[in-house]
């Protein structure tokens, strides 16, 4: 008989969704012909996310904002909509003990999680020790399966599917010799942007390298996007500025990427899972070298109170120049 198998992952957003991703790949490996069910938030967005790469059988999407599982209530909403669904086992890839209890309550046998708080009474022995609990998520989540004997491929690549990349080549005329720079200019809050000046000027400089130049973001940075090819065109270059694609199309586009160099969003972790060599800005969220091809810039250290903007252009030139050059 063949076990329902569960996995809470509640953090919200695609970069987050990302970071898992070689975990469920290592737990879909474990449990080859078992249900596997992701629990998660929608605005991870892991249908789109992690579709290609993996065969989920199941998401549930997590409301706790302001939907169904909000507050007391909504917990024991999701107590009961777990329990109809008869999982044996359940991995929770979080800290909180709110998930260790729901999954108890809904009549799990089987729960494996971090051990934090009241939660180490509630799951599967061993537990993080004190020091692993301290860790990035990634790390934290690595260490449990590692407890438990399952081994994760750091490695683990996103999957994208050729059409996507044809289309792409097609639309935009490239070559396989091209060589390609993806300026990631989203951005979940407005302290994680660079300024868009100082994109422009790394973008122009790459342009004279012989690199074609593509400006990616959201349909909510259409305006910055097309302020930056303008700038970038004023200062004698050429670039292109990519606002219409889909998740999948945005991954197929970073495949054919020579270098990644963008805020710290989705993209730039999308860009770190395609193996394409990706520097990240970063000021006030914790810098990210979870691949040898992520490479974290951040502000000089004798700014006092440094914001993304404090990183130099010729941080960034420098920085990626030694990297590709190589």
């Amino acid at each position: 008989m063949s076990d329902n198998i569960l996995v809470i992952q509640p953090l919200p957003g695609i970069g987050d969704a990302l970071w898992f991703l070689p975990h469920l790949v290592a737990l879909r490996r474990h449990y080859p012909n078992d249900a596997l069910t992701l629990l998660t938030k929608p605005s991870s967005k892991a249908d789109d996310v992690l579709g290609e790469t993996i065969s989920l059988d199941h998401i549930i999407w997590l409301q706790r904002d302001s939907g169904k599982h909000k507050g007391l209530r909504g917990f024991f909403s999701l107590v009961g909509e777990l329990k109809k669904q008869n999982f044996s086992v359940a991995w929770l890839l979080h800290k909180s003990p709110r998930y260790a209890l729901a999954a108890k309550l809904a009549g799990i046998k089987t729960i494996y999680g971090y051990g934090q708080s009241f939660s180490r009474f509630l799951v599967k022995s061993p537990v993080l020790t004190i020091e692993e609990q301290r860790r990035h998520p990634i790390e934290q989540a690595t260490l449990l399966l590692k407890h438990h004997g399952i081994t994760v491929d750091p490695m683990t690549c996103l999957k994208i599917l050729p059409k996507f990349q044809k289309n792409l080549r097609q639309e935009y005329g490239l070559k396989a010799k091209d060589k390609i720079l993806v300026l990631g200019i989203g951005g979940s809050e407005v302290y994680k942007k660079w300024p868009a000046a100082s994109f422009a000027s790394v973008a122009t400089q790459y342009h004279t390298k012989g690199y074609r130049i593509f400006i990616l973001g959201g349909a909510q940075e259409k305006r910055e996007a097309l302020l930056i090819a303008a700038m970038v065109e004023e200062q004698g270059g050429a670039a292109t500025a990519v606002f219409h694609l889909s998740i999948q199309e945005s991954f197929a586009l970073l495949s054919l990427a020579t270098l990644f160099i963008g805020n710290d969003t989705g993209m730039l972790n999308g860009a770190a899972l395609l193996n394409v060599p990706t520097f990240g800005l970063f000021a006030k969220t914790h810098p990210l070298a979870y691949r040898p091809n992520l490479h974290p810039l951040t502000p000089p250290l004798s700014v006092l109170e440094p914001s993304v903007g404090d990183i130099t252009v010729d941080q960034v030139m420098g920085a990626s120049h030694s990297i590709i050059s190589k």
